[in-house]
């Protein structure tokens, strides 16, 4: 497996119902971007929405890498008890897919350049309420244990609320 020379960063990530490229407007279209989402009257725990995407913009990088997206639940968020301590909250993985075909960033081209894509999120499926942040990763070869090495690539994640409003606090 062949790493890029230069890992690309993330400009921007957004989770949303749908994200595709209009040709006749020749214009990228988010529709109903997710920050917060509560559930409709009757959908229960676990939750798989119909349709889920991702719009990502990259730039930065050179040379081929494979990419994906890494769905994580903040599972604690308590703050420390000492202020002094810093912090750090606990997640748990609930969905990660990454591509085997590598995306190429060209060398011919400005390192500023931004690569937008759309990524489909099938059977995503949210076991409960809370937290989720979703990443974009690459694969960086597999580990002696035979595991896929993923790591997260620069830039902030996109953080999701998912609420059931008939649960009382």
């Amino acid at each position: 497996m062949s790493l890029p020379e230069i890992l690309p960063g993330v400009r921007q990530l957004i989770v949303c119902d749908r994200a595709s490229f209009e040709e006749v407007e020749d214009q990228w279209v988010i529709r109903q971007p997710w920050s917060t989402r509560f559930l409709g009257e009757g959908v229960q725990f676990p939750f798989s929405p119909p349709e889920l995407w991702a719009y990502i913009e990259l730039t930065g990088g050179l040379g081929p890498v494979c990419l994906g997206l890494l769905v994580d639940r903040k599972v604690d968020f308590r703050e420390s008890p000492n202020p002094d301590e810093d912090f750090q909250p606990r997640y748990e993985t609930i969905w990660a897919r990454v591509s085997t075909e590598p995306y190429v960033f060209p060398s011919d081209v400005s390192r500023q350049t931004v690569y937008v894509l759309s990524v489909s999120l099938p059977e995503l499926e949210f076991p409960d309420e809370g937290v989720y942040e979703f990443r974009v990763i690459a694969l960086f070869g597999m580990s002696d244990e035979g595991e896929p090495d993923i790591r997260p690539l620069p830039g902030e994640p996109a953080e999701v609320f998912i609420l059931d409003p008939a649960r009382k606090l």
